[in-house]
């Protein structure tokens, strides 16, 4: 400094550098989490066959609406309509046995009466009143055995006209048909799937949280359900939170009901579930 003051000159100014100040900080909105989800009937049912025969559809296809005691398909037994009019046959024949044998044992109950009021009055020998008492036991006994064999045959008539209506397979509610397992005209074995139907009057969503999300969500919380496709946006409730995750994804699996305002086609659409509106 004193050699410049000496030279005569100046020293240059030291620039001055502009200071940054922080901006100021925004309030953002708070992030909505969304989790993968898909909304499913909150009920099905699987009609089997409960007997080997050929599957007779009713002419609905998949996605059409089934109304409850609609007959959706017939599994049809080559035999079982020969075998049912078969066992009518035996039905008729048992019956017509069983009264005629009913009517041969009131004759040898009333002639062994009659052979007892005789003995009693020396009438008849004691061994001629003996034989017809027999002979009343032996008529009662085959009456009885007659009248045991129409049980029988009806039995038997009933398991197969109940294996002829258990071929009928009528939807046990409103829904909408889901799957065919078999073709029409195909064979099936007893136990073998048919048909599934799914309910349409109630429909749930489905949807897995995160091992660390798990205590956001709450049962009758409030969700909101976004179609993957564009389809808008529902309403929904937490229904159920399981109590622990699954060991396969360390997912925990929620299920809440939509609000669907009558829209039947929802089910099987795949949706992203936010939790804070």
């Amino acid at each position: 400094m004193i050699l410049w003051l000496l030279l005569g000159c100046r020293p240059e100014p030291t620039p001055v550098l502009p200071v940054a100040l922080p901006a100021p900080a925004v309030a953002l909105p708070p992030r909505r989490i969304g989790y993968v989800g898909v909304i499913v009937p909150h009920r099905t049912v699987v009609l089997s066959a409960h007997g080997i025969g050929v599957v007779e559809r009713s002419g609905f296809e998949v996605g059409e609406p089934v109304m409850s005691g609609t007959l959706v398909a017939t599994v049809r037994s080559p035999t079982l309509p020969a075998v049912i009019e078969a066992a009518k046959a035996e039905v008729e024949v048992a019956i017509i046995e069983a009264a005629a044998a009913t009517q041969t044992a009131d004759a040898s109950h009333r002639r062994a009466e009659e052979a007892e009021s005789l003995l009693r009055r020396g009438a008849i020998a004691q061994t001629e009143a003996l034989q017809l008492r027999l002979q009343r036991d032996r008529d009662a006994l085959g009456a009885r055995q007659k009248n045991a064999a129409v049980d029988v045959r009806k039995a038997k008539l009933d398991k197969w006209f109940a294996d002829h209506q258990a071929g009928r397979l009528v939807a046990p509610f409103d829904g909408r048909l889901s799957r065919w397992f078999v073709a029409n005209g195909e064979r099936v074995e007893a136990g073998e799937p048919v048909l599934r139907l799914a309910a349409t009057d109630e429909l749930k969503v489905r949807f897995a949280v995160p091992a660390a999300h798990t205590g956001r969500i709450g049962v009758s919380e409030k969700v909101e359900v976004v179609l993957d496709d564009g389809g808008g946006a529902l309403d929904a409730t937490v229904d159920h939170v399981a109590p622990e995750l699954d060991p396969s994804s360390q997912m925990t699996f929620v299920v809440a009901s939509v609000v669907t305002q009558g829209d039947e086609t929802l089910a099987g659409r795949a949706c992203h579930v936010f939790v804070g509106h």
